[in-house]
Formats: C-alpha cells, structure tokens, sequence
C-alpha cells in the first residue's frame, strides 16, 4: 500500500517549501488569534478577582451594619470611643484614648486588597513577528511565496515518466524488428513484393 501511495503521490522537493508555506501563514493566522484569547482569559480572571473582593466588601459591610442594628456591646463601645470620644463609666479603668487615633472605623471592615493575576505570555521571536503588524504581513508574504514554489510544477520528468518513455521506445524496436527482412534473399523478395504492389 505504501508504494501504491508512493506511485500515486510521488515526493519532490516542492513538498518541503509548501510545508513550510503553510507553517508559516498558519503561524501568521493562529500564533496572533491564541495571544488574544490568552489576553482575554487574564482580564476575565482579574474581573473575577475584582467582583469577589467587591462581595466580600459588601459582606463585611452587612456584617457590621446588622451588629449595629442589633445593639452589639462591642461595636456600640467601639463607635462610642472612636466616634464620640466617650468612654462607658461602668468599667474599673477607663483606658486613657491616644492623643492621635484614628477615628475612621472602615479599615476595620476593609477586606484585603485584591491580588491581581499575573498575565502569561511568552518571549518568542514567532510571537513578536506574527503579532506586530509589518512582521505579519512579511510572514504571510513568505509563506504564500514558499507554497508557490511548492506547487510549481517540477523542472525534469519524473522518473517513472522516464520509465513509461523507454518501455514505448522499446516496444517500437521490437516492432520494427519484427517486420524487417531475417536475411539478404528475404530483402530481394521484399522488395519484390513493393513493386509489384506498386
């Protein structure tokens, strides 16, 4: 099966420029397109980053508001010192406030900053020119121009062609000798034969 395959699509040189034509405008079309699904795909995972540390905000948020509305002691004592700079005269030791303290109470409640994903991308020479435009169209210049070659034609027959020649040439000798005269008296009496048919 292989020779028949072989017989039927023989292997020339062009074979390796075509390949390597379609290598190269297959870069020049995909290397590009999977650089923006990659750059897609960061800036989904930092929307997700974003929209989860905003729900914990939020979630923290609610968690104080309802300690506030349910009259917790421990949030009122602390919206009391740090808001109105009272302290509750039941305790034994009123703990003396810092001359400077902060009054602000959402630090508290703030999540952690958000860390952002990292973006992966490689450093590659093929993902430099296939994504810059003038080195794109150069590869895809290129690369029409090597499958050009690819399918031209070859310059000699093939060598079967020349096998199919020899076998025809062959076959016309043996012709050819298979009519000619065996010897000098068969000549005469062919000749003979010519002109009395002439």
């Amino acid at each position: 099966m292989q020779g028949a395959l072989a017989r039927t699509i023989p292997w020339i040189p062009g074979w390796l420029f075509l390949l390597a034509g379609l290598g190269l405008v297959g870069a020049a079309i995909l290397v590009p397109a999977e650089d923006r699904l990659l750059e897609a795909t960061w800036r989904r995972d930092r929307a997700h980053a974003m929209v989860e540390h905003r729900e914990q905000r939020l979630e923290r948020y609610r968690t104080y508001l309802a300690a506030i509305e349910r009259g917790d002691e421990a949030v009122v004592r602390s919206l009391a010192r740090s808001q109105l700079n009272l302290v509750s005269l039941d305790r034994e030791q009123a703990e003396p406030l810092p001359e400077q303290h902060d009054i602000s109470i959402f630090e508290r409640i703030e999540p952690a900053p958000p860390t952002p994903p990292k973006r992966r991308r490689a450093d590659s020479k093929l993902l430099r020119w296939s994504t810059d435009e003038t080195g794109r169209l150069w590869l895809i210049a290129c690369g029409s121009v090597a499958i050009l070659m690819g399918l031209l034609p070859p310059t000699r027959p093939a060598a079967r062609r020349e096998d199919e020649f020899i076998e025809e040439t062959e076959d016309e000798e043996t012709d050819d000798a298979r009519f000619a005269p065996a010897s000098v008296d068969d000549e005469d009496e062919w000749e003979e034969a010519e002109e009395e048919e002439d």
